[in-house]
């Protein structure tokens, strides 16, 4: 593989064998060497990899400079140094990986320099505050990045202070697309979404996915999402679900507010 550069796409699942050293070699010659454009990469057993050979194989990953895509699942990044990555992808989903809310912000530091447009985080275990101050370090930076559209999963939102200050932060976010999930979506956060997105001039698409909310909450970012006030071309609303249908007559009623305000109330289930 390393020396076949016909192979610009591949997919690698492994995340029930151990990886050694020589695998992270090959992998890593493999991206510095060959135009790689989309690289899918699920990995869960690294214990017997050389800490040194890891940082190497994420720099090549990171760093590739063709690359278009790069999707990692179940990765560990313990130990390693995101000061070196450059981030060069268009798009970045990381999925069920471990690490910490420093970890995180030495991340969100980098993107600011990143070539990063798609950035999803999803069902990823910070172990220490569930990944507070990571994320809101991420968001509050998003600003100084290119990314525009943004999805964030799996999140533990409660009701608290510091969750609806986190949500204010959006307000000055350029996003065109924004998709969160959450367990729970309390009132008080969803108030201060709301707000953030009323007073927001670029967010296009807002979906709550897989989420626990209050009918009389819908009502309420659909207004803000639909307000006259917001200056962009589309303002749409999805409600994405994994539950039982929701009620007929309550989607018609949040279909008619948002149509009513020239905007769109999608609901669909997955």
């Amino acid at each position: 593989m390393v020396v076949n550069n016909t192979i610009t796409e591949f997919r690698l699942e492994s995340n029930h064998f151990d990886q050694f050293d020589n695998d992270m070699v090959y992998l890593t010659q493999w991206l510095r060497r060959q135009p790689v454009r989309v690289f899918e990469c699920k990995m869960a057993c690294w214990d017997l990899v050389d800490i040194n050979v890891k940082q190497e194989f994420y720099e090549a990953m990171f760093n590739c400079p063709t690359l278009d895509r790069l999707v990692i699942l179940w990765h560990d990044f313990a130990d390693i140094d995101f000061t070196r990555l450059k981030f060069a992808m268009k798009s970045l989903e990381m999925k069920n990986c471990k690490w910490s809310s420093r970890q995180v912000k030495s991340l969100a530091s980098r993107l600011p320099s990143s070539n990063i447009t798609q950035f999803e985080l999803d069902g990823c275990d910070f172990g220490d505050d569930y990944g507070f101050n990571g994320l809101e370090c991420l968001v509050q930076i998003l600003p100084q990045t290119s990314i525009q559209w943004l999805k964030l999963t799996e999140l533990s939102i409660c009701n608290s202070p510091k969750w609806c200050g986190w949500a204010q932060l959006f307000e000055k976010c350029s996003l065109q697309t924004l998709v969160l999930g959450s367990g729970d979506l309390p009132s008080s956060f969803v108030q201060s979404l709301a707000a953030a997105i009323e007073n927001n001039q670029t967010i296009c698409v807002l979906e709550l996915e897989h989420v626990a909310i209050a009918n009389d909450d819908l009502h309420v970012l659909i207004q803000s999402m639909t307000a006259s006030s917001r200056r962009v071309l589309t303002k749409r609303f999805v409600l994405t679900s994994q539950q039982q249908e929701m009620n007929p007559s309550l989607v018609e009623s949040l279909t008619k507010l948002a149509t009513q305000n020239r905007g769109q109330f999608v609901y669909r289930t997955k």
